[in-house]
Parts: C-alpha cells; sequence; structure tokens
C-alpha cells in the first residue's frame, strides 16, 4: 500500500494592499511615543488595518486592540518584520473556537511581539545606527569633495542627496521587505532573518565606513585647498581619531574627527 506524504502547509501570502499600509502606517510608529508603553501607539496604528481584516467580531476586533497597547519598544526600520509577524499569530487567534483558545492565541502574540522588540533591535541598531549611518555620512563627505574638485554644480546639494539614497534605500526595503516576511513565516521569523546575515551586513557597513574614512582623510590632504605636503602632523591626528573609536567613542564622531583634523593640519600649513 502506498504511503502518501502529507501536504506542506500553505504559505500565507500578505495581500500588496496590505502591505502597502503596513509600509505607510510603520512611518507613524514614533509619532505616539511615550513613557508607559514607548511604540505601543504606533504600532497598533500600523496594525490596525490588518487587524480589522482578520478579525470580523467586533469584541474579539477589541481585545486584538488591547493586546497591541502593551508596552513595545524596537529599532523603528525593523518593526515591519515584527508587524507581519504578529498579524499572521493574530489569523490564529480569529480562527479560534472558543475564548480559551483565543486567549492561548493571544498570549502567543503578546510572547512573539515582545521577544521579536528586543531581537529586532539587536539586529537593526548595530545595523542603521552604528554602521550605516556613519558610513552614508562618510560617502556624503566624499561625493562633496568629489563634486566640488569637479566643479559640478550645487555640490553640497548632490552630495547630501547621495548620502540621503544610500541610507535610506535599505531602510526603505526593511520597511517595505518586512511586513511581508514577517506574515510568511510567523514564529519562525528569527531563522529567515538568520538567513540574510544582518550581522554580516553590518561588518560589510562598518568595513566601508573604515574604507571611506581614509579615503576622506587622504582627500583632506590631497585635494585643494586643503592641500598640502602631507607631515607627520597628519599621521598625528588620524592616528589619534582612530585611537577614539578604539576607546569607543562613536563611530561618526571618529570619522568626522579624522577628516577634520588631517582638513586643519593642512589648512594652517602643518
Amino acid at each position: 500500500m502506498a504511503v502518501t506524504e502529507a501536504a506542506p502547509p500553505a504559505l500565507r501570502v500578505l495581500p500588496d494592499r496590505e502591505q502597502a499600509a503596513l509600509f505607510r502606517r510603520s512611518a507613524m510608529l514614533q509619532a505616539g511615543w511615550n513613557f508607559e508603553g514607548m511604540q505601543n501607539l504606533g504600532f497598533l496604528y500600523a496594525i490596525e488595518p490588518g487587524l480589522r481584516r482578520v478579525h470580523r467580531d467586533p469584541e474579539r476586533l477589541l481585545r486584538a486592540r488591547m493586546r497591541h497597547l502593551g508596552f513595545y519598544n524596537c529599532q523603528p526600520y525593523m518593526t515591519g518584520f515584527a508587524l507581519g509577524a504578529c498579524l499572521a499569530l493574530e489569523e490564529d487567534a480569529a480562527l479560534a473556537e472558543d475564548e480559551a483558545a483565543e486567549a492561548a492565541a493571544g498570549a502567543r502574540v503578546e510572547s512573539l511581539k515582545r521577544a521579536l522588540g528586543s531581537a529586532l533591535a539587536a539586529l537593526g541598531d548595530p545595523f542603521f545606527w552604528g554602521s550605516l549611518r556613519p558610513a552614508t555620512a562618510v560617502l556624503t563627505l566624499l561625493a562633496w569633495t568629489a563634486l566640488w574638485t569637479l566643479d559640478f554644480p550645487s555640490p553640497v546639494l548632490w552630495g547630501t542627496l547621495v548620502g540621503l539614497v544610500a541610507f535610506n534605500v535599505p531602510a526603505l526595503w526593511a520597511r517595505w521587505e518586512g511586513p511581508r516576511l514577517g506574515y510568511e513565516t510567523g514564529e519562525a521569523l528569527p531563522a529567515a532573518l538568520k538567513r540574510q546575515g544582518w550581522r554580516e551586513h553590518t561588518r560589510r557597513a562598518r568595513a566601508a565606513g573604515l574604507a571611506g574614512t581614509a579615503l576622506l582623510a587622504l582627500a583632506a590632504i590631497a585635494v585643494p585647498p586643503f592641500g598640502g605636503t602631507p607631515s607627520l602632523w597628519h599621521a598625528a591626528a588620524l592616528a589619534a581619531a582612530f585611537g577614539l573609536r578604539v576607546k569607543g567613542v562613536p563611530s561618526l564622531k571618529t570619522y568626522l574627527a579624522g577628516a577634520l583634523a588631517a582638513a586643519a593640519a593642512s589648512a594652517a600649513g602643518l
């Protein structure tokens, strides 16, 4: 007798319109920030369209809303992943046969939401705030220098746009794709995020920022009007800036300190 294998569970598919609503509303995550629940009001506002879709019973919809008024705090760009995952579990709560089953499903939602708030922040803070933002700041300064040297019109404007695009493309991608991936994977979201290699992306962004800093320092020495004869003062200024980073001074301040120190030494003719 042939054995029939069980079919794999159907993949959840987040409707495009709902994904767009989560993306748009997640931009208001911190608009309702408060000391008691932090980002809870913004989270509820973002997930509200999904809750109205899955909970047809007004009483269950009210209980779902109350669940999401609990404490929540996360890296803003990473919250989309939590929105999608929580919405997937809210569907299970909506399908519960009785109040006891609904309460159990609701407890799973709250537990997942608390866990994801910390886990997503642990991935997003080092990447966006600790690596990507300093690296794109250095990229902006490099763009200013290059465009100014080439006599490009409005170098500050265009250089700033280069930096804004470099930072916001990954940020907007996370806001857009987060709800979809979270919804499709549900409680398996941490494994999916691990496969995306966020920690490796963080290391690459830091390496890019460091390389950009070295290039910016060379530009500050060689590009007029800062250009002069390289000396030990330049090397000492750069070594001091990188020493500050080793001692724990934030990357952005260190990158800017290195470039400004080299520029000041050149301007002083040292």
